[in-house]
């Protein structure tokens, strides 16, 4: 992203307008909301030029450095949002996932069929107010 100096002034939370006061708090991981238009910048870099900017939500947990990256595996795969925000093809991998899931719905829709979900019965116990399953024969 790119912010032209003259479009950075005192925010107005009314506008959702450009602040320093903003650009100070962002950290990666934080998700941003930017307006704007695609443009080049002086350098001819390709950028989205931004008129408004404002954070939506601060990240909780700092994100691993991102020269080192997270070599355990095993946390990558308990962690999924994790891999998916550090590994472009695991996050390309959830979206195809998802359009295929999106793909049947509509087919099955589309054919008046109607999705309903029942619980599974699990053996264990479930919650701090679950009970268990009494079985008479």
């Amino acid at each position: 992203m790119f912010f032209r100096r003259q479009l950075v002034h005192p925010t107005d939370p009314k506008e959702g307008t450009l602040g320093y006061e903003e650009l100070n708090l962002v950290d990666i991981g934080d998700i941003v909301e930017a307006t704007g238009e695609v443009g080049k910048t002086e350098r001819g870099e390709i950028s989205v030029i931004v008129h408004k900017f404002r954070i939506l939500t601060k990240s909780v947990r700092p994100l691993p450095d991102q020269w080192k990256g997270l070599k355990d595996r095993e946390l990558l795969l308990r962690k999924r949002y994790l891999h998916t925000i550090l590994d472009r093809e695991s996050f390309e991998r959830f979206g195809k996932i998802s359009e295929m899931i999106a793909a049947i719905r509509e087919f099955l829709n589309s054919r008046g069929f109607m999705e309903f979900h029942t619980p599974v019965i699990q053996p264990q116990y479930g919650g701090g107010t679950a009970k268990t399953v009494q079985k008479h024969m």
